[in-house]
């Protein structure tokens, strides 16, 4: 699929950049606090940047049928534009059809899960010897142990996402990590305190009690059972006044378990089904979302890789201190307009110049122009021959801030809607931010910008042997 794209913004805004200085590298560092610094100056200047700004709570979706239908056309409309853009959609809308015949399944799902030794198996075992079983459609899964060091994590994620109903068990108070894990599912949850035999009584009531208060806002099913009590000692008197001393098994105390499943399943069943699929389905919206990203960053890649080294070659030229900050929001207004093309997200080109001043201004405020300038040109005084070329470090810095532009605005307009709602999308600095930030300093390594220089050196100096080290 191949774009027609126009360069107004960049043709124009590099004539007018020669006519405007800016004096906003002046500062250095050395070579060995330059990265530190930046870490800090990022933090720094991304709290002031954010301050005052008020979480917004995420309330919870009510899934129902309208609601299912509704990510399912998301999930077509992302098969439709893989099809467009020369990707194969025919395994995602499969999987789409498969996933929406689960939404009328009439049998449940649950699944057994918990930390090593605590009467999973056990748990699974009881309950087919109940009459619940019989008379309640059920399809049992144990997953492997939680938090083991060589746990199949793969395989116990996998359980999960497809369960309708989870049933934790532990057999004691529950620990900081079992509560993290129980605070991240998705799924309704039944906790079994198991082995409650080998508690003496008081000890019992304690845990099982403390259970219920520390999860009053995950579940309101807490039982506590014994799927496999342990075999305890007899002794009798008989009639001759001997003692006999004899092994009994105690009964299986699984009938807490078993109501509250019935309890439910009758209220919540079909709801919990359909919360599967609902789930299910959203896995699949990402996962086509992801492919259809991947097409799309292979396009956008060359772009922002061409116009870094514009905006480099740009303020290595021209003889006005630090030009490059002017000249990076000359090529990012002209980027923002390209790559929300190939999003899918168009932006005109007014917008695209307002979006860029902002940017500017993130810039600044995160310290990223400093931190950059910085970095590199320690990097750069590693070779004395680059670094006492004119305009050098001004030129890189600008290749490398227009780099991380680009790569966070693929970022940005991945997380977007597949195709853009209204035709001219609204910016949103805040979230552009958080993303430049994250981008920074993962592109902050030693290694990453050291190899960025001495690609810098190749295009901005082609005659000169890059020796940094």
């Amino acid at each position: 699929m191949s774009l027609q794209i126009q360069k107004p913004i960049l043709v124009g805004g590099l004539v007018v950049a020669g006519l405007l200085s800016l004096d906003l590298l002046s500062h250095a560092a050395s070579n060995g606090n330059a990265l530190m610094l930046g870490t800090m100056a990022i933090g720094g200047g991304y709290w002031l940047w954010s301050k005052g700004r008020g979480a917004i709570a995420v309330q919870p979706i009510k899934i129902d049928p309208s609601t299912l239908t509704r990510l399912s056309e998301q999930v077509k409309l992302i098969a439709d534009q893989l099809t467009i853009e020369g990707g194969n959609s025919a395994s995602l809308r499969q999987s789409l059809v498969q996933a929406l015949q689960e939404a009328n399944r009439q049998h449940y799902r649950l699944v057994v899960t918990g930390a090593a030794r605590v009467g999973k198996t056990s748990v699974i075992a009881a309950l087919p010897a109940t009459d619940f079983i019989s008379v309640q459609p059920l399809e049992l899964t144990e997953t492997p142990a939680l938090f083991e060091v060589d746990g199949a994590k793969v395989q116990i994620d996998q359980a999960l996402q497809q369960a309708d109903l989870v049933v934790f068990v532990t057999n004691g108070d529950l620990t900081a990590t079992e509560f993290a894990h129980l605070s991240k599912l998705q799924q309704q949850v039944v906790v079994v305190l198991n082995k409650q035999d080998q508690l003496a009584p008081a000890d019992r009531d304690a845990v099982y009690q403390n259970i219920q208060r520390t999860l009053a806002g995950i579940t309101n099913q807490v039982v506590a059972i014994a799927a496999k009590p342990a075999p305890i000692k007899v002794r009798t008197i008989a009639a001759s006044g001997d003692v006999q001393e004899s092994i009994e098994q105690p009964p299986i105390e699984i009938t807490p378990l078993t109501n509250s499943l019935r309890t439910v399943l009758a209220e919540s069943g079909a709801q919990l089904v359909l919360n599967t699929t609902y789930w299910e389905v959203d896995r699949l919206k990402n996962s086509g979302k992801a492919q259809l990203n991947g097409l799309r960053r292979a396009r956008a890649l060359p772009i922002i890789e061409q116009r870094q080294w514009i905006a480099g070659a740009t303020a290595f030229a021209n003889p006005l201190p630090a030009l490059d900050l002017l000249a990076t929001a000359t090529v990012n207004a002209q980027t923002i307009v390209d790559l929300s093309a190939i999003y899918q997200q168009p932006f005109s080109i007014e917008l695209g110049q307002s979006a860029a001043s902002a940017m500017g201004k993130l810039l600044l405020q995160l310290g990223l122009v400093e931190v950059a300038t910085q970095a590199i040109g320690g990097i750069l005084k590693t070779n004395a021959v680059t670094y006492v070329a004119g305009g050098l470090v001004q030129g890189m810095s600008a290749a490398y801030l227009t780099r991380i532009v680009g790569l966070t605005l693929m970022e940005y307009f991945a997380d977007q809607d597949v195709v853009a709602a209204q035709s001219n999308p609204v910016w949103n600095s805040e979230r552009f931010g958080t993303l430049l930030q994250q981008v920074f300093q993962a592109n902050q390594r030693l290694t990453v910008m050291q190899e960025f220089v001495q690609q810098g050196i190749q295009r901005l100096m082609p005659d000169t042997k890059p020796q940094v080290s």
